[in-house]
């Protein structure tokens, strides 16, 4: 935890609003292709969470996840496991900050946008779970790995083209 004593060593000079998004896919497995099942084991992010309040730290907003709604982004997890997963992630904050005149704010993960798959967490997990969602916007499109040459093979191709006699 040294590494996160630090961080918030640092947070406490800078004073950022910190959201941390916590591992969604712990206690899953791997169903195949870029789908996970299974039920979310919230031990992890429990002792976290725990340590981070014992501590002191001030955390915004937790998390659960990135981008694994809809399509997913080499994982994703079906809308309504997740909006269980949400429930008991409120139920940690709820008792773990118990005694806080402050809660931080439940963040359903970022990913791109699928109506129907936020629709139904957002059932799933009712009202007063899920305080935020946030959406990701790539106004230049999405990163195709392997689309974009590298450095080298960029600028090979430049100097191949300046050789060529016209």
């Amino acid at each position: 935890m040294s590494r996160w004593d630090e961080l918030n060593h640092f947070f406490s000079k800078m004073r950022p609003l910190v959201t941390f998004s916590l591992n969604a896919l712990s206690g899953r497995h791997h169903k195949g292709s870029d789908v996970w099942v299974g039920d979310w084991d919230s031990s992890n992010a429990y002792d976290f969470i725990n340590y981070t309040v014992s501590k002191g730290y001030h955390i915004n907003s937790w998390e659960l996840g990135n981008e694994l709604c809809g399509n997913g982004v080499g994982a994703r997890v079906g809308a309504e496991p997740y909006g269980k997963d949400m429930m008991k992630l409120k139920q940690i904050v709820n008792q773990l900050y118990n005694d806080s005149h402050i809660k931080p704010a439940i963040v359903g993960h970022g990913g791109f946008y699928d109506q129907k798959w936020f629709a139904t967490l957002l059932q799933v997990s009712g009202s007063g779970v899920v305080n935020v969602v946030t959406q990701h916007l790539y106004n230049l499109g999405p990163v195709i790995v392997g689309a974009m040459g590298s450095k080298k093979e960029e600028k090979a191709e430049r100097e191949k083209k300046s050789k060529k006699v016209v």
